[in-house]
């Protein structure tokens, strides 16, 4: 009998655990996400779903010195699904990614397959002409 209650707790433990993972995203949903250190103000907001990229935009990040958002990052269903941890508003401001969009699609832009995290630490390090760390 306690071994089966422990399995119990245990199955309901991973599927608590994977929420998130498996949650469908849609646009305007405001998403926390495993940020770095200094970011941990910052949520992740959905613009647009297609087939192999989400298109977001990130609030409240730490670039150099500045708060600031980034209002476009082209990121992968897989990435996204491993950097998020809690859904926490359907009506997230995607004001502004369109504009992301149309540079992306007309540069043939590529799609990033890392977290959130190292994502937004590519985009700080290009930013602030260190160059990236990888």
């Amino acid at each position: 009998m306690k071994l089966s209650a422990v399995a119990v707790f245990i199955v309901i433990g991973i599927s608590q655990m994977s929420v998130a993972a498996s949650q469908e995203f849609a646009p305007g949903q405001e998403w926390s996400y495993q940020a770095r250190p200094q970011d941990t103000a910052s949520t992740v907001v959905i613009g647009v779903v297609e087939d192999h990229v989400i298109h977001i935009s990130i609030h409240n990040v730490h670039i150099g010195k500045r708060v600031t958002n980034i209002g476009h990052i082209p990121i992968s269903p897989e990435a996204l699904r491993s950097s998020v941890t809690q859904l926490r508003s359907e009506t997230g401001d995607t004001e502004g990614i369109a504009d992301g969009i149309a540079a992306w699609r007309e540069a043939n832009g590529g799609v990033f397959t890392i977290s959130v995290a190292d994502a937004v630490e590519y985009i700080e390090q290009i930013a602030l002409g260190a160059g990236p760390n990888k």
